[in-house]
């Protein structure tokens, strides 16, 4: 239910960019495919399938809103340590909370998403 209501705010908010943004002469993207999400530890990056996640949540879900605007600004550039609250007072700790506790319940319902460090962090040299 939440997945397909999630679906659904995607698909109206995209298609109202669409016809907005073709109104304006606005070009709106909807971002990568996939997303390589740099860590400030050793740990390796996280491979992120933002489309993926795109198909099944809405963006607000992770990004943040401001004045009904969506916000896409790096997570690091307020996510620090001089948030009051311990618990997302740095892009690791906010990420492992969002990303951790949506696995979490993801995998409740009957679905499979990585909640290991691996399953995220993956072992690639590629870096």
């Amino acid at each position: 239910m939440r997945v397909a209501r999630g679906l659904k705010l995607i698909i109206m908010g995209l298609v109202a960019l669409f016809i907005a943004g073709n109104a304006y002469g606005v070009e709106v993207s909807i971002g990568p495919a996939d997303i390589i999400l740099q860590t400030e530890t050793a740990r390796k990056p996280a491979d992120f399938p933002h489309r993926q996640h795109q198909d099944s949540y809405a963006c607000t879900a992770c990004h943040h809103a401001r004045d009904e605007v969506m916000v896409i600004d790096k997570c690091d550039s307020c996510h620090t340590k001089d948030i009051s609250n311990p618990v997302v007072n740095s892009y690791k700790k906010a990420a492992h909370k969002l990303c951790k506790d949506c696995h979490k319940e993801v995998n409740i319902a009957g679905s499979d998403a990585p909640i290991k460090c691996s399953g995220c962090h993956s072992k690639k040299e590629q870096y």
